[in-house]
C-alpha cells in the first residue's frame, strides 16, 4: 500500500491527514577497548498524523500492513488532545540545500573501516584511542497530506568521535557533516587534547575570560536552544517568553538558524511539511524568532503570547539546525578555552542560570598554557551574551559556522 492509498483511506474518517515515510540506511564502525565492531542499520518508519475537529493525533508504524491499526490509534489519541486552530500545510516552494554527497553514499564497508583506521592512526600521533566510532548514512523522507503537499528529500551524513588518553590526560573530539571530510582530524584533535590535558587540575577561584569554540561553544548554545524552543515558550519555562521583539543581548550579537547553510544539520523540509528557512533568532541583540512547530505555534497563539503573530511554524523538531554567528572585529587573547563541560542538563531555562563542571579546559595566560579540570563554572546565559567578545575568523564545525567567542569575567569556583 503506497502513501497515496493510505491517505485516501484515512481521509474517509478524518478532517485532514498527513503521512510521513522515512528510510534510513547506515553503516557504523566502533571501537570497544581493543575490539573493532561493525554494524549496519536499515530502518523504515511511517508516521500518520490526523486532525479531527481541531484536535491532532499521531501514531508510528513500521510496515504498510500496520496502517489501519495506526490510523485507529491516531484517531483515538486525537480525542484527548487540545482543540486548536490548526491545519496541515499545502504545497509550498522548497529551496534545495546541499545535503547529499555522492562520495558519502558510495562508501562501502571496507572503505569505512579504512577511514576509521586513519582516525585511530591520527590519534596515536599524540595518545592512545580508548574508544570511538565512525558512521555514514543515507536518509530519504517523503511527506504527503490531504491539502496537496507532496515533498521528498534525500540526504547523506558522516560523523564520528574519538576519546583518547595520554598518561592521565583525557581528550575528546567529534565532528559531522553531510559531506565527506578528513575524518583523521577527529582522531588527531582528540589525541592532541589528551596529551595537553596531562597534569590537569583546578585553578584558583575567581573571574576569568571564558573562550568557547566548536565542542565548547556547542554546549553553551544547547542552553540557548532550550530557551528558544517552542515547548519552553508555551510551557512558560523560558526566560525569553515575553521578550520577542525586545533587545535582550549585545547589539553585536547575531545568531541565525539556517538549515540551508552548508553545515551538518541541513534540511529541505521539517516534519510538519513546512519549508526549512533561514531564520534570525537574535538580530543585533533583539530576539526575533522562536523555534515553533505547527502544534506549539497554535498553542502559543491561543495563549496570546506577546507579538506571536509575527512567528511561523517550520521547526519540527524544535532544535537548532545549522547555527551561524557572523564574525566580529575583536581580538581574543588570554582566557580559559573550555572544550567540554559536565552538567549542562542542570540549566534552569526559566531563570537562565547554570552551573557546570569543567571537564576539559586550557588556561592561556601571558604566553603560558595550563590544563584545567574540575572547576565549577557558574553564570547567567542572558548576562553572558550581553557582553560577548566575538572573534574575527568564522569556522565550520559540525552544525556550527561560528568564530571563537569570549565571555569576560565569568565566575570559576
Amino acid at each position: 500500500m503506497n502513501l497515496e492509498k493510505m491517505m485516501k483511506l484515512a481521509a474517509k474518517s478524518t478532517d485532514e491527514v498527513m503521512i510521513t515515510f522515512n528510510e534510513k540506511n547506515s553503516k557504523k564502525i566502533r571501537q570497544e577497548e581493543s575490539k573493532i565492531l561493525a554494524e549496519n542499520l536499515d530502518e523504515k518508519l511511517y508516521i500518520i498524523r490526523i486532525i479531527n475537529n481541531g484536535k491532532i493525533g499521531s501514531s508510528v508504524f513500521y510496515k504498510p500492513e500496520e496502517f489501519e491499526k495506526a490510523l485507529k490509534r491516531a484517531i483515538q489519541l486525537s480525542k484527548y488532545s487540545e482543540k486548536l486552530d490548526i491545519c496541515f500545510p499545502s504545497q509550498k516552494k522548497f529551496k534545495e540545500p546541499n545535503i547529499f554527497d555522492k562520495k558519502v553514499a558510495e562508501i562501502n564497508g571496507v572503505e569505512l573501516k579504512n577511514l576509521f583506521q586513519k582516525m585511530i592512526k591520527n590519534t596515536k600521533k599524540n595518545a592512545k584511542q580508548l574508544e570511538g566510532s565512525l558512521e555514514i548514512g543515507q536518509e530519504k523522507k517523503r511527506i504527503v497530506d490531504t491539502n496537496g503537499l507532496n515533498v521528498s528529500e534525500s540526504l547523506t551524513s558522516i560523523g564520528g568521535f574519538a576519546v583518547a588518553k595520554s598518561g592521565r590526560g583525557i581528550g575528546t573530539f567529534w565532528d559531522s557533516s553531510h559531506h565527506l571530510f578528513d575524518v583523521g582530524t577527529i582522531g588527531f584533535e582528540a589525541g592532541k587534547r589528551a596529551k595537553a590535558m596531562k597534569g590537569a587540575k583546578k585553578i584558583e577561584s575567581g573571574k576569568y575570560n571564558i573562550i568557547l569554540k566548536d565542542t565548547g561553544l556547542q554546549g553553551i548554545l544547547e542552553l540557548l536552544e532550550s530557551i528558544f524552543s517552542g515547548w519552553s515558550i508555551v510551557a512558560g519555562s523560558s526566560i525569553l517568553r515575553d521578550k520577542l521583539g525586545k533587545k535582550v543581548f549585545s547589539d553585536k550579537l547575531n545568531i541565525i538558524d539556517n538549515p540551508l547553510e552548508k553545515g551538518a544539520e541541513g534540511e529541505k523540509v521539517d516534519y510538519d511539511g513546512f519549508p526549512r528557512e533561514k531564520k534570525y533568532l537574535i538580530e543585533n541583540g533583539v530576539v526575533k524568532n522562536f523555534l515553533f512547530d505547527l502544534e506549539t505555534l497554535a498553542k502559543a497563539r491561543k495563549l496570546n503570547i506577546p507579538r506571536i503573530k509575527s512567528q511561523k511554524a517550520g521547526n519540527r523538531p524544535m532544535t537548532f539546525t545549522n547555527i551561524v554567528i557572523p564574525p566580529g572585529k575583536d581580538e581574543i587573547d588570554d582566557g580559559i578555552v573550555i572544550n567540554s563541560m559536565l552538567g549542562l542538563h542542570s540549566f534552569n531555562p526559566s531563570r537562565g542560570n547554570f552551573s557546570v563542571v569543567i571537564d576539559e579546559g586550557f588556561y592561556f595566560h601571558k604566553g603560558k598554557i595550563k590544563p584545567v579540570k574540575g572547576n565549577i563554572l557558574t553564570g547567567d546565559i542572558i548576562e553572558m551574551f550581553k557582553n560577548p567578545i566575538i572573534g574575527k575568523k568564522q569556522k565550520r564545525w559540525s552544525n556550527l559556522i561560528c568564530p571563537e567567542i569570549c565571555f569576560p569575567d565569568v565566575s570559576i569556583l
